[in-house]
């Protein structure tokens, strides 16, 4: 069974980025950091076009993590919500949502 070439390419997000964009987040022990999510997070539904189209991947590996299970106040609102809290899961689930059908939009597999 013959297997075709497979190219890495470098992830598309930097370290401290996760799904969620915009708004605030409380990292830390007690939440004890808390800021804005970076700007240069709340990008990729422009950024990760010009890569998809650029390298024409057939699957994307997607890793989340602790930026997404953290508290966050989302943009607009003044009340800290985290997994669990329907406003935040529903928020949450509609961001992983665009970026599975972005990344799928050229015709890769999303793995998360």
């Amino acid at each position: 069974h013959a297997v075709g070439d497979l190219t890495l390419v470098e992830g598309e997000t930097e370290m401290g980025c996760g799904i969620v964009r915009n708004g605030r987040i409380r990292t830390g022990v007690n939440g004890v950091n808390v800021g804005d999510v970076p700007a240069s997070c709340n990008d990729w539904e422009t950024t990760w076009p010009a890569s998809l189209d650029a390298h024409k991947p057939t699957a994307v590996v997607v890793q989340t993590g602790p930026w997404d299970v953290a508290d966050h106040e989302l943009a607009g609102t003044s009340e800290w919500v985290a997994p669990g809290d329907p406003a935040y899961d529903t928020y949450l689930h509609a961001e992983l949502l665009a970026a599975t059908d972005l990344l799928s939009s050229r015709g890769a597999v999303v793995i998360w």
